[in-house]
């Protein structure tokens, strides 16, 4: 590592330790001084833990980088007794011995040797990304999945709360239709006596009863049509206007008038049924 391109200010071991991590090969060259060469204060440089040869060695080793030993000058491989620990396993690493003789033959070997290195961490990590794609794909294909299944289930619950709504709606139709029919049944035995006792009757409670029979009218018809609220209450002005005219009727005390108003009242139910 060229020392000259660590920038000032930065931290030094940081620096190669970082550097080193980055390579996938590292050529540990090694002359004949290299285990005896001393530091300025005339000790062994290889004993000094934070010597950069050191470091980006053992930095090498320690995070399985391939380290090639490449010896020159004749040189030979140190023994692990002439190295710090954190180096000993630099003497199990195959070394390629670089002589004047074959020098050219040397370098083709190293140079192919750092070919054949990187072509395969290359396909190795062309390996490692295409896992990484199928893992994403198939981690995207179980949440569709489970975003399918989760609507599917939804729905479903939808499907059967409306044919809840609907059977409740049913049963409440037929509820009313049931009471429409009584109330019917009643009316007309009620006529058939109002006919006769009417004049006798408390107005009041002759008026409350109509009211309460229009009243359940209008809620079997909104039940069955489904009527908003704007429709209703236009049903409702139609009641009340009718209850005016039984009231007005009523006032007169006499027995044509309420026949009369009665009629109309009917008339005007029995045209609601018709036109619906």
């Amino acid at each position: 590592m060229d020392l000259d391109a660590i920038a000032l200010g930065e931290d030094f071991v940081e620096a190669i330790e970082t550097t080193v991590e980055k390579c996938d090969v590292l050529i540990a060259v090694i002359g004949n001084n290299w285990l005896t060469s001393t530091d300025e204060h005339g000790g062994r440089r290889l004993d000094n833990p934070e010597d950069f040869v050191r470091m980006e060695i053992r930095t090498a080793l320690k995070r399985k980088i391939r380290v090639i030993p490449v010896l020159v000058d004749g040189a030979v491989m140190p023994r692990s007794t002439d190295l710090p620990e954190d180096l000993k396993p630099l003497v199990r690493r195959s070394a390629l011995r670089i002589t004047d003789t074959s020098f050219d033959g040397d370098c083709r070997r190293l140079v192919a040797t750092i070919k054949q290195v990187l072509e395969r961490l290359s396909a190795k990590e062309q390996e490692r990304l295409g896992t990484e794609q199928r893992q994403r794909e198939e981690a995207e294909a179980r949440e569709r999945a489970e975003q399918e299944r989760q609507e599917a289930e939804q729905r479903e619950k939808e499907r059967i709360a409306a044919e809840q709504r609907q059977r409740e709606e049913a049963a409440a139709r037929e509820r009313a239709e049931k009471e429409l029919v009584q109330a019917d049944q009643g009316s007309k035995g009620e006529r058939n006596a109002d006919t006769d006792t009417s004049e006798t009757l408390d107005p009041s409670f002759f008026e409350q009863r109509q009211f309460g029979r229009l009243m359940l009218k209008l809620d079997g018809v909104r039940l069955r049509e489904g009527l908003s609220d704007s429709d209703l209450a236009q049903r409702l002005k139609t009641t009340e206007y009718e209850l005016k005219c039984w009231r007005k009727g009523r006032s007169t005390g006499t027995r044509r008038d309420t026949k009369r108003v009665t009629e109309f009242l009917r008339a005007r139910r029995n045209g609601l049924n018709g036109q619906h």
